[in-house]
């Protein structure tokens, strides 16, 4: 999703950007919540959360929540601001290595004898679901990428993660 340049609203320019960019350029008509939620991708907790943010900046107007539609400041903010590529989660230097390592595993570099993964998983977790995953995987982490834990002849490997929250539940989980 594309993020915003600074616009005619300072509030498209701080957090949850993609999602109202996404947000205002669905709402070409007046859609319900549940519409909207599916236009956009997004649970409609997170997307309602969000509305409701634009509707104090006047970016959206709604008749009791059923109905929302984009105000004549939200085109406005809409028009003047331009999508650019979103920033990284990982410092561009680590994702660079990444893809290079996989480039360089295809041509060879590493001969055949070698592990290379990628993967992305999503689930609803409990808060204390994600903590204990988070210290059993940090658990893991520490036994094999410590200091003085590698093979000084073996390959060097590297292992970033976010673990981090992507969404709410739905409304009616309430």
């Amino acid at each position: 999703m594309p993020e915003l340049v600074p616009c005619a609203s300072p509030f498209m320019t701080s957090g949850g950007y993609a999602a109202r960019w996404d947000i205002l350029t669905s709402l070409e008509q007046s859609m319900s919540l549940s519409e909207l939620a599916d236009d956009v991708e997004i649970t409609d907790a997170r997307l309602l959360w969000h509305l409701r943010q634009m509707r104090k900046h006047q970016l959206v107007t709604s008749d009791d929540e059923a109905l929302w539609a984009r105000t004549s400041l939200g085109l406005k903010a809409l028009q003047s601001a331009q999508p650019r590529v979103a920033g990284r989660a990982f410092p561009a230097r680590i994702v660079d290595d990444f893809e290079d390592a996989f480039i360089e595993a295809d041509d060879g570099l590493y001969g055949t004898d070698f592990i290379q993964g990628t993967g992305e998983h999503r689930t609803r977790l409990s808060s204390e679901q994600a903590a204990e995953f988070s210290e059993r995987l940090m658990r893991l982490v520490e036994e094999y990428f410590a200091p003085g834990r590698g093979e000084r002849t073996g390959i060097k490997y590297a292992f970033h993660w976010v673990l981090t929250p992507i969404d709410l539940h739905t409304i009616e989980d309430d």
